[in-house]
């Protein structure tokens, strides 16, 4: 694909032309001449046409006897003649269109040509005659002149799409993702919406998410549809520096959006609106951008949109002097709601509803390696969580350190009261087994020493907050959502907390479970909770009264480990291009294996294997997987692609010497087992837990 400075498109998928050969007839006998002669030419004539002279009864409409009838953009109808067995060829959908209206015989249309003779006219309709005359010289010359901009040339793309032209479809797909940039991004997205391009159009959406911050300050941003900007925004691949970021993007379309899309009864002026932007003053500037008067700007509404706002991530002023006085100002209750409940929340940190991200690029992850090793415990490192630059690590022998993750040096120990300055023992507080961070709190938990299992810590001031009471034997894993806690025990049951009076307030105990025996590790998902139990399969029992535990069918490999990942939703066209939070839970299996599951039908959607011994931890980063394994590695999944259904490597072979690129032609499959991982990380020791933060990806081994 090449593209000239005035916007001319140039597209190459085939050449038509081929040698000319001789066609002096060679004979072969077959036996007595009686059961007669095998005549064969070395190439069948229509082997050999000569470009040269197809391209003349092209051009010169010689022996044509079909006519492609379109409208151009003054709704003119444009003729094209062409020749019935070369569109036969090229288009299977044309050959039986031509077969089907010559049937009609006196009925079909036709059209008299100079000669006097009649050719068959086939109607185009809705499709512009600029795209039709682009895919006759493809068909022709094997070469796509597109002059008239994107709009033209996704048309061109669906056209192809509409005929089964697939050398012209993947041509105009190349082209056009070669020349996806900041400033046409919004202009394709709107143009190849209901295109037949569906790939066309998740490029597109990937492409804004991956650089949202400059994609949200283009004036084509603002003249996106409410389907397409809802799909970005609630995208937990959105990159953006902070939540506000996307609240000043949301504000500033819904200020200056299309005037279709305004709601009359809320308006308000756009220097009301307190968006601050330079866009927006050339907007003022220009009227007929927004088709209305300076004065009618108003502001557009539809809760939906204020839902797809992360308003537990923003910053407490912000919202105090942007978001309440917003909602004062457009008398909006929803949004006053909303920024009031995430005032009383407390801060959160390590939560799975926050963006993630895309996470790295394929292109960064060939940079990814063992950047330096910290050995501050005597036992296997069980439990990782990270904290402005920090990272809390607990082990078997009861010690919880903090280090910074930049250096690697020891910035402090968490103490029991009387124990202050010390790293804490097995005698004090036991092996421990799992930390969970919100906001500025570190709940930890461990063997039921000291009186309690789990406790609580301030990670500002390094100092024991609580203990809390209930559990009779170890907790083995927690999972928070909200201002919920939730610990799994050995003993059992699980207990929901509220984090901010550290109180239970529930105990889910086998009365309410289809499983008994210790809970080994659960995790938050889709309104539910995964729990992984000694003596049953995985169970996801929904948190309210109402749900009905849901079975997953694990078969005879025992689960080890288990997290919760974004997942794609998928939309009708069914490419699943917006990921939902919590969208697909992992679970890591004795034997290597790693299943992922559907959280919308608890269904295994596919089965990953990369690792030849028992997957111990699992982490998301944003549509990446990352596994670690008792084989002392640690490997990196691409599940950013395809829908529910789908879960495959990009470009494995490429950056991975260990792994091999996915060529199954089934992936989609759920028991596809060839897929592998885009990167392997070799750590020299068996690891037991896993943590991202930051950009880095934190490893706790035990040594063999």
């Amino acid at each position: 694909m090449l593209v000239d400075e005035g916007g001319v498109a140039h597209t190459r998928a085939w050449d038509w032309s081929v040698t000319p050969a001789a066609h002096e007839p060679s004979i072969q006998s077959h036996g007595s001449f009686s059961k007669g002669l095998k005549v064969i030419a070395e190439s069948h004539r229509l082997n050999v046409w000569s470009q040269t002279a197809l391209l003349e009864i092209y051009q010169n409409e010689e022996l044509a006897d079909v006519v492609l009838r379109a409208q151009d953009s003054e709704l003119n109808w444009v003729d094209r003649r062409a020749h019935s067995v070369v569109l036969g060829m090229v288009s299977p959908v044309m050959r039986k269109m031509m077969n089907w209206e010559r049937s009609r015989k006196s009925r079909a249309p036709t059209a008299l040509q100079p000669d006097g003779s009649t050719s068959l006219v086939l109607e185009l309709g809705e499709v512009d005659a600029a795209a039709v005359s682009a895919f006759l010289d493809f068909v022709y010359t094997g070469e796509a002149v597109v002059a008239g901009g994107i709009v033209q040339w996704v048309a061109l793309g669906c056209l192809a799409d509409r005929l089964d032209v697939q050398p012209l479809r993947k041509a105009v797909l190349d082209a056009t993702r070669s020349s996806l940039t900041i400033g046409n991004c919004a202009q394709l997205l709107q143009a190849c919406r209901n295109s037949g391009l569906p790939e066309l159009e998740d490029c597109c959406i990937r492409y804004a998410l991956q650089y949202f911050a400059e994609f949200a300050r283009t004036p084509g941003f603002v003249d996106l549809d409410e389907d397409t900007v809802e799909r970005l925004l609630v995208d937990d691949r959105l990159r953006a520096a902070s939540e506000e970021m996307v609240y000043e993007s949301l504000m500033l379309w819904m200020s200056f959006g299309a005037p279709q899309r305004r709601l009359s009864s809320l308006g308000i002026n756009a220097s009301d609106s307190g968006v601050s932007d330079p866009l927006i003053g050339e907007m003022e500037e220009d009227s007929d951008v927004l088709g209305c008067g300076k004065e009618e700007i108003v502001c557009l509404r539809s809760e939906k949109f204020l839902e797809c706002i992360r308003f537990g991530f923003l910053n407490d002023e912000y919202i105090n002097c942007r978001v309440l006085p917003d909602a004062d100002r457009w008398e909006c209750s929803r949004l006053r709601e909303l920024g009031l409940a995430a005032l009383a929340t407390a801060p959160v940190h390590n939560v799975l509803h926050k963006r993630a991200g895309s996470g790295p690029d394929v292109s960064d992850l060939v940079k990814f390696h063992v950047r330096h090793a910290v050995q501050n415990h005597s036992g296997a490192v069980s439990a990782l969580a990270c904290y402005n630059g920090s990272v809390i690590s607990g082990s078997r022998d009861g010690s919880i350190f903090r280090v910074n993750a930049e250096t690697g040096t020891l910035e402090g120990i968490l103490s029991l009261p009387g124990v202050v300055g010390q790293p804490v023992g097995q005698s004090e507080l036991g092996a421990v087994h799992c930390f969970q961070v919100h906001g500025d709190v570190l709940f930890s938990g461990s063997q039921c020493k000291a009186h309690s299992p789990l406790h609580a810590w301030n990670l500002m001031t390094m100092e024991h907050m609580a203990s809390l009471k209930g559990h009779t034997d170890a907790v083995l894993s927690l999972a928070a959502q909200q201002d919920h806690l939730y610990s799994g025990s050995w003993d059992g049951t699980i207990r929901e907390w509220n984090i901010q009076d550290l109180t239970c307030t529930r105990i889910l105990g086998n009365t309410d479970l289809v499983f008994s025996g210790p809970i080994l590790s659960l995790t938050y998902c889709k309104d539910s909770l995964a729990i992984v139990g000694v003596n049953t399969p995985v169970q996801v029992m929904g948190l309210s009264a109402s749900a009905l535990p849901v079975s997953l069918d694990e078969g005879q490999d025992k689960v080890m480990s288990i997290v919760a990942g974004v997942g794609p939703r998928q939309d009708s066209s069914g490419f699943g291009s917006t990921f939902k939070p919590h969208g697909r839970l992992f679970t890591g299996h004795r034997r290597g294996e790693i299943r992922v599951w559907n959280a919308w039908t608890w269904k295994c959607a596919a089965k990953l294997k990369g690792h030849d011994n028992a997957v111990t931890a699992l982490a998301v980063w944003g549509s990446w997987l990352i596994s670690g394994s008792l084989d002392c590695t640690v490997q990196f999944w691409d599940l950013s692609e395809g829908d529910l259904e789908h879960a495959h490597v990009k470009d494995a072979s490429r950056i991975s010497d260990h792994g091999s690129k996915c060529e199954c032609a089934t992936c989609s499959k759920c028991e596809c087992s060839i897929c592998r991982p885009a990167k392997i990380v070799y750590v020299q020791a068996e690891v037991s837990s896993l943590q991202v933060a930051d950009g880095r990806v934190i490893c706790g081994c035990k040594d063999r």
